[in-house]
């Protein structure tokens, strides 16, 4: 219940139009109160905020608004990949339990989020720098593979 009422603050707090915002609010969660969706649902909202052209509106990468938010983006992101890619382990681990609710939509989400942040030329991200993400995310995926629907599996591969 906790994490689909975080789930409920995290969606309001993006649709409020506010990237800073939006920032803070995982900046003050990601680390103590966060679970696999929660953190999820806040990479797929950053990716999707970065990849729209409302951040080209939005942000004069001149600016040093822009500067700041694209240093307040790849702080969220840090905290973001270092949860999941421990979920991520943490699923494979002998003797550990799986977090209960990784499901296949959390891995191809968090890869798509990825794979398309690593494209903003303005958050200047390396794919080679994400390898500690990808990795535990592809090893928690392939016992998962069968459950993947073909959306997810695209989005996985992509």
């Amino acid at each position: 219940a906790m994490g689909g009422t975080m789930n409920r603050e995290l969606l309001a707090a993006f649709d409020d139009g506010d990237l800073a915002g939006f920032l803070r609010f995982i900046k003050g969660h990601c680390e103590d109160r966060f679970d696999v969706v929660n953190a999820t649902t806040a990479l797929h909202r950053l990716a999707r905020w970065w990849t729209s052209k409302r951040h080209q509106l939005d942000v004069d990468p001149r600016s040093m608004d822009a500067g700041q938010l694209v240093r307040d983006t790849l702080a969220a992101l840090v905290c973001l990949s270092h949860l999941l890619a421990a979920r991520f382990r943490q699923a494979t681990c002998d003797g550990e339990q799986p977090p209960s609710n990784l499901q296949p939509r959390h891995l191809s989400v968090s890869a798509w989020a990825f794979a398309s942040l690593s494209r903003i030329h303005a958050l200047g991200l390396s794919k080679k720098n994400l390898g500690g993400f990808f990795e535990p995310l592809a090893d928690a995926a392939i016992p998962l593979v069968a459950r993947f629907d073909g959306q997810s599996l695209g989005n996985l591969v992509w």
